[in-house]
């Protein structure tokens, strides 16, 4: 989310703007947690961060939404991050309350939108890709991608506990992220919104970093779902409870064709994130239909839960495959929440181990690369 050509032009300066010295103090604790020889600084960095946001945070709260510096908000998320590796998934909720807030207030997740349908906001604030606007392409892009980077990780850390989102998919009006290379070079390119690429059954032509939005926000229907039929306790499935099941599971099916052509899964570690989220969509979709298997009472019910446990079986053992994959990545690219579609395969085939040809053999497999996550993982919090 960071454009790195403008970030240079002014992290040298001694005296920042406000929001710049907390986007810069953020990249300071981040680079800290990821060396060797800065990791002993991390706890101070964290600290004089948070501080610096909080003492601008009382400014912000004055400005309007257009004037909401979109440093400040990169510096939150920032910050959330360090907070995940060091302190776990609660405290990078707490943190991250603040980032999806000021989301929300400034409007990203209407960059796109078109002028007449964006109410009392100024064209400085959609941050549209139009004509009139005289902002360039990375501009917006980089607006782009701090929405998009707060949406994923308000999917992935409800999805750890189940818990309601707070950035929903009901109001977007901002286009996925584009290539890497356009956004550092601010090539222009119009990419697809997330409705549009959800309904896409052809190639695709979307950056590993919109390919993993579109199967968080696939992962991020599943949980809902599952939700509004469990919440309630266990009842009997009805009509729209299948016809919803049976979407989601075509739409998952229909991103893993998409996806498979991808040759350079093994080597990106985004877009090998992306197929083992998308497998784990699967056994996740499963485990809801095995939640309401007591109340399915017809055979033809009974027989699609057979269904979908055998699905979840074939993509269980595609992420075993795919974890394979991972010790030849380097430690510090791994996708910080890559341990979550390891844990939901090992689960299934540890519970499904006499059903399962394999089974056994997978989860040991999965249980040493969660080791060495794990093992990275102490080693930054030391």
């Amino acid at each position: 989310m960071i454009l790195r050509r403008r970030y240079f032009t002014w992290a040298g300066q001694e005296s920042p703007e406000p929001a710049r010295a907390c986007l810069q103090s953020a990249m300071w604790t981040m680079a800290a947690a990821m060396s060797v020889h800065g990791c002993h600084f991390v706890d101070h960095l964290c600290v004089e961060t948070r501080h610096l946001l909080e003492a601008q945070g009382h400014q912000i709260r004055t400005m309007s939404i257009d004037e909401i510096p979109l440093e400040h908000i990169q510096a939150w998320l920032l910050l959330a991050h360090s907070d995940l590796l060091r302190m776990g998934e609660h405290q990078a909720m707490l943190t991250a309350g603040r980032a999806f807030r000021l989301v929300q207030m400034a409007r990203l997740y209407d960059v796109d939108a078109p002028d007449d349908a964006t109410p009392q906001v100024s064209p400085s604030a959609t941050m549209g890709t139009h004509d009139d606007l005289e902002e360039s392409f990375a501009d917006a892009e980089e607006r782009r991608r701090t929405f998009w980077l707060a949406f994923s990780l308000d999917h992935f850390l409800c999805l750890r506990s189940e818990s309601p989102l707070t950035l929903q998919e009901d109001m977007i009006r901002t286009r996925l992220p584009a290539p890497e290379a356009n956004f550092q070079n601010n090539k222009q390119i119009r990419v697809s919104f997330l409705s549009e690429a959800l309904m896409q059954n052809s190639p695709s032509t979307l950056s590993p970093f919109a390919e993993c939005v579109v199967v968080t926000a696939l992962q991020g229907r599943c949980m809902t779902h599952r939700r509004a039929y469990m919440c309630d306790g266990p009842k009997t499935p009805g009509t729209d409870f299948w016809t919803r099941h049976e979407w989601l599971a075509s739409a998952v099916e229909t991103r893993l064709q998409i996806l498979a052509p991808c040759s350079a899964v093994d080597s990106d570690p985004m877009l090998l994130f992306a197929h083992m989220l998308a497998h784990s969509a699967v056994v996740f979709h499963s485990n809801t239909v095995q939640r309401q298997a007591a109340s399915c009472r017809t055979l033809d019910q009974r027989l699609v839960t057979g269904a979908y446990e055998r699905r979840a079986s074939v993509a269980a053992l595609e992420v075993v495959r795919l974890a394979k994959a991972v010790p030849s990545l380097s430690c510090f690219k791994a996708h910080p929440f890559l341990p979550d579609p390891l844990t939901c395969a090992a689960k299934f085939l540890s519970t499904h181990s006499n059903t399962v040809v394999g089974g056994n053999d997978g989860v040991e497999d999965l249980l040493r690369v969660l080791r060495d996550v794990q093992t990275l993982y102490i080693w930054l919090l030391k």
